[in-house]
């Protein structure tokens, strides 16, 4: 939104622009939308002024999926492309057994996944507990596959990476 020409326009903001921001985003662009001052407006008028319309990220979130090869197909197909995945990573290569038995990903499966669909960043999380002293297991392991993880501004150091926001 663009404050500045609601401001020209006369208007005050209020919850008429959720209803303008939902015409616009579901295409009812002739939708009238009262602006709380006795006049109303078609959704598309207000929008050329007042929005800014720009594309969304898509982000995809995964969690309690065993590696198996019929899952890991459907959460590539989900995740294609997707600007965010947020995915369990478990637990460490070594420990695939208990992922196994527990139906969890562990963190090398996610990051084949991340990289298999073409992600923007992955997001890990659900780590097992057992890795709470020494979790930069974890993102070590996803990093060795998969360069754009978003790796927690305590673990970074110990990994020699930088942190991003």
């Amino acid at each position: 939104m663009r404050p500045e020409a609601v401001k020209k326009r006369g208007l005050t903001p209020g919850p008429w622009l959720d209803g303008l921001k939902r015409a616009v985003s579901s295409g009812e662009l002739s939708a009238k939308i009262d602006t709380g001052n006795g006049k109303s407006f078609r959704a598309s008028d207000l929008a050329r002024d007042l929005l800014v319309l720009r594309d969304g990220q898509r982000i995809v979130y995964v969690t309690d999926a065993a590696d198996l090869r019929a899952n890991r197909k459907k959460i590539i197909d989900l995740a294609r492309g997707a600007d965010v995945l947020v995915c369990e990573a478990t637990f460490v290569r070594e420990d695939q057994d208990r992922a196994h038995a527990t139906g969890h990903l562990p963190a090398f499966a996610a990051a084949e996944i991340a990289r298999e669909a073409k992600v923007g960043r992955l997001l890990p999380f659900h780590l097992s507990p057992r890795y709470e002293e020494a979790p930069e297991r974890i993102f070590r392991e996803l990093l060795e596959i998969f360069p754009r993880v978003q790796v927690p501004l305590e673990v970074a150091p110990r990994l020699g990476v930088r942190a991003e926001p």
